[in-house]
């Protein structure tokens, strides 16, 4: 319930930059019509409703940069907001739990991850809830298009898309996954690195002289964890090569298609930008909106640990009633 026109008015700025696109790209289709027509016409007069396209799509175009520039600073009034709300909230969590739990090995696990993701991940998490909205939009508009034109287009070119959501699914899963086996050794790397950076700890480093001893270690532990997942990146890489040749083989033979349209004469050459340019932002919507998703799962799973940590609680149960004393008598020590 809280922020309520900062939510409502960033959505409404993301409906508009999604509808913009097509409707300059419809605007320049019909403008591109209205020319070819004039240059084979013997009397050359530019009417009515080439300038009115003509102002219209300086219109839509020149407004555009006016947007971005109030999406930009939603943008940062939202960051600052949901930072604010984070940091709160896992300090007041840390205050309320006793040493106990921090000297617990998985509860010290999940405050070091929740700690090292920093408050990135949840900014991130919300943000990108509002791009899967712009995607969608997009994605509904694009297809809408296409499938007026020619149905089995559409269906090639989201099949030609599956391939790349499920690896980035399977990235972000064996990613968090990696981040997860590793957790203890993490948190071995963040104290041991927390020795340079207390004032108190510096100082036994350099009277002990063993700085080159705690730094041979840091440097063994970063390499393990990173090791796993430089490997999944390298595995990752190769699989995108592969589903990105999928996709770009269905946009192949969609284009060939339409490019075909006209030749026969079905298809006007304004009409036919106007097509290709939506075929493009139905294939850059769906493979944002896949990603986005794949993205969110991954950051679902910080914030599934961001809630398990705020619903931590104190390892030692306080009393409900307290053990009363005898002011007039010394308390016996058992």
């Amino acid at each position: 319930k809280e922020k309520t026109s900062l939510i409502l008015s960033y959505a409404l700025v993301l409906l508009i930059l999604s509808v913009q696109p097509f409707l300059v790209n419809a605007i320049q289709g019909l403008l591109i019509n209205d020319l070819v027509q004039l240059s084979s016409a013997v009397i050359k007069n530019i009417d009515s409703y080439l300038l009115l396209l003509l102002i219209l799509l300086l219109l839509f175009r020149a407004l555009t940069p006016f947007f971005f520039a109030i999406q930009s600073y939603l943008t940062r009034v939202i960051y600052l907001y949901i930072g604010e709300k984070y940091e709160l909230l896992v300090i007041k969590k840390k205050g309320e739990l006793d040493i106990a739990a921090f000297e617990n090995p998985k509860k010290s696990d999940l405050i070091n991850k929740v700690k090292e993701n920093g408050i990135w991940r949840i900014q991130s998490f919300t943000e990108r809830q509002f791009f899967i909205l712009q995607n969608m939009i997009e994605v509904f508009i694009a297809a809408a298009v296409i499938l007026f034109f020619q149905w089995w287009v559409f269906f090639i070119v989201f099949i030609g898309l599956i391939p790349k959501f499920l690896v980035e699914i399977k990235y972000g899963n064996q990613t968090w996954s990696i981040h997860g086996a590793t957790a203890e050794t993490r948190r071995k790397f963040w104290d041991l690195e927390g020795h340079f950076n207390s004032l108190s700890s510096l100082v036994e480093l350099k009277l002990f002289q063993n700085s080159r001893y705690f730094i041979k270690i840091i440097q063994d532990l970063l390499v393990s964890f990173r090791l796993e997942e430089k490997k999944n990146d390298r595995k990752n890489l190769w699989l995108q090569f592969i589903v990105i040749f999928i996709n770009q083989a269905t946009i192949a033979i969609a284009t060939i298609w339409f490019v075909l349209m006209v030749v026969w004469g079905k298809l006007e050459v304004g009409t036919l930008i106007f097509v290709l340019a939506s075929m493009g932002d139905l294939t850059q919507s769906l493979s944002g909106f896949f990603r986005n998703v794949a993205f969110q799962y991954q950051d679902s799973l910080f914030v599934s640990d961001l809630f398990k940590l705020l619903n931590l609680k104190p390892e030692i149960i306080k009393p409900t009633k307290g053990i009363k004393l005898n002011t007039k008598k010394t308390p016996e020590i058992i």
